[in-house]
């Protein structure tokens, strides 16, 4: 029912929105995987100005940023999926290598081997191999977390 469900507001998309439109939701979707970025790279304890040159991202202080990614990753994992499924697979690996820090953290192990295996598929698909190359290495991290340890060898020597 789901997919019938998107494809057919894909379907009203696309009779609805001119071309000016969808450029402008991609620029808005571009802002969001940026600041999707800047949440996660406030996770990182070992970055002490995530943003150079005084860029404000829009988080005050650390804490935030996660509440911001909790509150966001029911959206960003529905971007993903819809970016892959429509053909941009740089956007869809963005989308789905950013939470993977938050993921971790609140042990949330399917929701990171799904979208992990997401952008292996979609670069793969896409024959972007720097792309495929770090899905392959965040699909083995989350894969180890799993105790999926051949599994996880295997994805790891596979994306070196």
């Amino acid at each position: 029912m789901h997919d019938l469900v998107g494809q057919y507001a894909a379907t009203l998309g696309e009779r609805h929105a001119g071309i000016d439109q969808r450029d402008q939701d991609l620029r808005r979707l571009l802002h969001y995987i940026g600041t999707a970025r800047a949440a996660d790279a406030r996770l990182d304890p070992t970055v002490t100005d995530p943003l150079p040159n005084g860029q404000g991202d829009g988080f005050a202080t650390r804490e935030q940023s996660p509440a911001w990614l909790d509150a966001e990753l029911p959206n960003l994992m529905a971007a993903a999926h819809t970016a892959a499924a429509n053909g941009h697979p740089a956007i869809a690996n963005s989308l789905a290598l950013v939470p993977a820090r938050l993921l971790g953290r609140r042990r949330l192990f399917n929701d990171w081997l799904t979208l992990a295996t997401l952008a292996r598929d979609t670069a793969t698909r896409a024959a972007d191999r720097a792309s495929e190359g770090q899905a392959l290495g965040n699909l083995g991290l989350v894969l180890l977390q799993v105790g999926r340890f051949g599994d996880a060898i295997a994805c790891r020597g596979r994306g070196a």
